[in-house]
């Protein structure tokens, strides 16, 4: 989608923050509304319609409203949402969020960034529409887990493909990152949700919890066993 195609609909109650992110964003080319709190991104959305991405401020004082919202666009209309918050409220965003939630963006960031994201998130086929069956390639694949197929995303596939190979042996954050997103730098909070919405789907097919573990300091490990292996691990791997 073309910038000047795309409506952008920013939610922030910071206002130095958002204005600078709602200059960057008009500056590329978008047409941007602010507003302030999750109430009057309600109205605006009822008013004139979905946008076709959101940024939304997570705030821990406003979690409810925030999560809210963020459900009800993806209920009625599934436009991406780009949830902005704190690195140290990623780990809580990530698990209150999972089910809404495109990508995110530590703050603050670099307005280079934001932007860089928000074309990213509006160049991915929207969930909404028809899905091709499930087949390598196609943007969704089947892989084995366990002995059971899961259907995962591409990147979904490469993660947990990965977390198998070194069954036990903890992964950084970092080396996954590399791994994963070869295309462009993304946030840990990314990561986060991803690990999330693995769980979530490796749990749905093979009815019990995933051995996906975090380590915290350390990063993630496929467990197999009671002590996961942090020692041993590959010497080309970057084991936290």
């Amino acid at each position: 989608m073309r910038a000047a195609e795309a409506r952008i609909l920013v939610i922030d109650d910071h206002s130095t923050e958002r204005d600078v992110m709602c200059a960057a964003l008009e500056e590329a080319g978008y047409e941007v509304v602010c507003v302030v709190t999750a109430a009057e991104g309600r109205q605006h959305v009822g008013r004139y319609g979905p946008p076709d991405l959101v940024l939304l401020a997570a705030r821990e004082t406003t979690w409810q409203a925030e999560l809210g919202l963020c459900r009800e666009i993806h209920l009625g209309d599934d436009v991406p949402v780009i949830a902005l918050a704190a690195e140290v409220l990623h780990e809580r965003a990530a698990m209150l969020l999972e089910d809404c939630v495109d990508d995110f963006i530590a703050m603050p960031a670099d307005t280079a960034e934001v932007v860089a994201r928000v074309r990213r998130c509006l160049r991915r086929p929207h969930r909404g529409s028809p899905q091709p069956a499930v087949e390598p390639g196609s943007g969704e694949q089947l892989v084995e887990v366990d002995g059971q197929f899961v259907p995962l995303t591409d990147r979904e596939a490469l993660l947990v493909r990965l977390l198998l190979r070194h069954r036990d042996r903890v992964l950084s954050q970092e080396y996954l990152l590399q791994q994963v997103w070869a295309d462009g730098p993304v946030a840990e909070g990314t990561l986060r949700v991803t690990i999330h919405r693995l769980r979530r789907k490796i749990e749905q097919t093979l009815g019990r919890p995933a051995h996906i573990l975090s380590v915290r300091g350390r990063g993630y490990v496929y467990a197999t066993r009671a002590t996961p292996n942090v020692d041993t691990a590959p010497h080309s791997l970057a084991v936290a």
